[in-house]
């Protein structure tokens, strides 16, 4: 029986924690030596059943046969990645592009709008609606349950993926060339490949149970070794969207090779398992780009230090960065409204009229703002950053107020980020404490 619990978090890092933790205890799973469980119904649509804790905690649990094989000769035959000797450089976003367009498959494409049209009506003839542009919702079904020929007809028009998702399989790295420090609004960064990609590991992991239906051991695992792959790639990703969406594609995967495990021809997966990277997921370019945000979105913090600039030097600070920091961009919330939401600023969206006010408006409210911070965060540099008084009393208000900041946030993010290279179990509660902590000084300063 294998058993994967995760917390619901606000906290990105603590999310990326929780996500790899995950991905690690199910693939664990599949190393398990042989023995005999209850098997689930092969009716039962979801492999994993969730349930919760005492506190809350989901945990999703799955129960399933796996028959006695012995180990496999030579001992790596199977693999669920390629093997590293068998990667080339070059970068996989080139391919899975490539996939996402089909290259130049208007027929194909065509063929799927039409097909997916018909069943969605089918569905709303039936009184089951489902949401377009997916499919229909036997499709996410175990395997033993596909519809068989409509899932033939489907993946049969997906045929011309399944060689550039292979050439991505066998990249080193994956690379979306996005140069995000030079963008001007790194926060409201569209992502179109990664949420198509989701639609790439759906596919793939239908073309896997296909091939476990069909008893077609082989074809299963390769399609394996390339959903593995692209979870590796995802994982690669400098945004927490595109590192969480591969967790999700590992955790999808880790499904369908559980399926493949119950069947009495699978082989014994112990040493592919084995095999398997750990972290599974290294989140290490993610929590960078995390840590970073603020100076990314807000770039003349980064001079923000001790040299004692004129009151015109602030001013000019507010008007260009104070207030693109507080206004939102339509229809999100951003650019990261909680930064100037934990300073006590607030922030506004385009159809609140202050969105809009005038520039005198702004700056009396700004004015106001520095004013009520300026004890505060004169009392943090003094006691807690022990700066000397004269060296304060040297510096423009505004100037003592966005110091503060800084120095907050740097130390703010260090005791989040000491906690990325320990085990979760032990990270988890000490993330939780860290940040009940840095809210409660946020007030108090």
């Amino acid at each position: 029986m294998s058993t994967t619990k995760r917390h619901t978090t606000s906290a990105v890092r603590v999310a990326g924690l929780v996500y790899g933790f995950a991905t690690y205890v199910g693939v664990a799973a599949l190393a398990l030596p042989p023995t005999a469980a209850r098997g689930a119904d092969a009716a039962q649509n979801e492999l994993w059943v969730e349930t919760k804790d005492a506190d809350g905690t989901r945990v999703f649990t799955a129960e399933i046969t796996i028959h006695p094989a012995a180990e496999p000769r030579p001992a790596l035959r199977y693999r669920l990645l390629p093997a590293e000797e068998d990667l080339v450089e070059g970068n996989a976003a080139i391919h899975y592009l490539k996939a996402m367009g089909f290259v130049d498959n208007d027929g194909a494409r065509k063929q799927i709008h039409e097909l997916l049209t018909k069943s969605l009506e089918k569905e709303t003839r039936q009184g089951r609606p489902w949401y377009w542009p997916y499919w229909p919702p036997e499709y996410d079904t175990r395997a033993a349950a596909l519809p068989l020929p409509e899932v033939r007809e489907f993946l049969a028009l997906h045929g011309s993926q399944v060689p550039l998702l292979a050439e991505a399989a066998r990249r080193r790295h994956c690379d979306w060339d996005r140069r995000i420090a030079d963008t001007d609004n790194p926060a409201g960064y569209i992502l179109p490949e990664i949420a198509e990609s989701r639609h790439l590991a759906r596919v793939e992991s239908l073309r896997c149970r296909l091939a476990i239906a069909e008893g077609r051991i082989d074809d299963a695992i390769a399609v394996l070794r390339r959903q593995f792959m692209l979870a590796r790639h995802l994982g690669q990703d400098e945004f927490a969207f595109g590192v969480l969406n591969g967790a999700k594609v590992a955790f999808t995967a880790i499904r369908d090779a559980l399926e493949l495990a119950q069947l009495p021809a699978a082989p014994n997966l112990y040493w592919a398992c084995a095999a398997m990277p750990r972290p599974f997921i290294d989140a290490s370019r993610m929590l960078a780009t995390e840590r970073s945000m603020f100076y990314l979105v807000m770039k003349s913090l980064r001079d923000v230090d001790e040299t004692p600039r004129p009151v015109e030097y602030w001013q000019a600070f507010i008007d260009r960065d104070l207030r693109s920091l507080a206004r939102a961009i339509p229809g999100s919330g951003g650019p990261l409204p909680f930064f100037s939401g934990d300073w006590g600023f607030g922030h506004y969206e385009p159809d609140d009229p202050s969105f809009h006010e005038p520039e005198e408006i702004f700056r009396l409210r700004a004015a106001g703002f520095v004013a009520a911070a300026y004890p505060g965060a004169r009392r943090y540099l003094a006691e807690e950053c022990g700066l000397p008084a004269e060296r304060l009393d040297a510096l423009p208000t505004a100037q003592v107020v966005f110091l503060a900041m800084r120095r907050f946030y740097d130390a703010s993010n260090d005791e989040f980020a000491k906690w990325e290279a320990t085990p979760y179990w032990i990270a988890a509660p000490k993330l939780a404490a860290t940040r009940a902590k840095i809210e409660a000084d946020a007030k108090r300063i």
